[in-house]
């Protein structure tokens, strides 16, 4: 009896043992490892995912207030990629809040020649020169920002400034 008992226990041991060591060996696909690569962006690919970064944080910085750092995002941004009209536009709206309307109207006229047909850069620029009593020619830029085909969702924005723009105008 004690001897049939032992074999018993040695059995099931030996099938628990072999059972765990098969499931082991057993891999599923979802288990299954990735292989690993490293992805190295070339220079082209850092600087634009940097300045993307930067004009984030000038966004943010912007939002809580924090004028000073908000433009100082947007100027390395800029430094980055001196033909895009975004970090110029973004050092525009820090100005304008700064109440440095001119160098606001600097920056909005840069960014408008960087993207002539960019309609809300163009838009831009046309409410910076209707805000600072140039209606006439504020109208010519809401009308370009119109023009633009890639514009067509926001063009309500750029008829309402001209709108506005010429209302207040007289």
């Amino acid at each position: 009896m004690a001897e049939r008992l032992l074999v018993s226990v040695l059995i099931l041991l030996l099938l628990v043992v072999c059972g765990h060591g098969a499931k082991a060996t057993k891999v599923r696909w979802d288990q299954q490892m990735a292989q690993s690569f490293d992805v190295h962006d070339d220079r082209q690919v850092r600087t634009r995912l940097r300045y993307q970064e930067l004009l984030r944080l000038a966004g943010d910085r912007f939002g809580r207030g924090e004028l000073d750092a908000a433009f100082n995002h947007a100027r390395s941004a800029q430094k980055l990629e001196p033909a895009n009209p975004a970090a110029y536009t973004m050092q525009a709206v820090v100005e304008g809040r700064r109440g440095r309307m001119e160098a606001a109207g600097e920056l909005y006229r840069r960014a408008a020649e960087l993207a002539p047909r960019q309609g809300d850069v163009l838009n831009n620029y046309g409410a910076w020169l209707c805000a600072s009593g140039h209606p006439a020619e504020a109208l010519v830029w809401f009308d370009r920002a119109v023009a633009d085909p890639g514009y067509q969702e926001q063009r309500a924005d750029a008829l309402a400034n001209a709108g506005g723009c010429a209302l207040d105008a007289g």
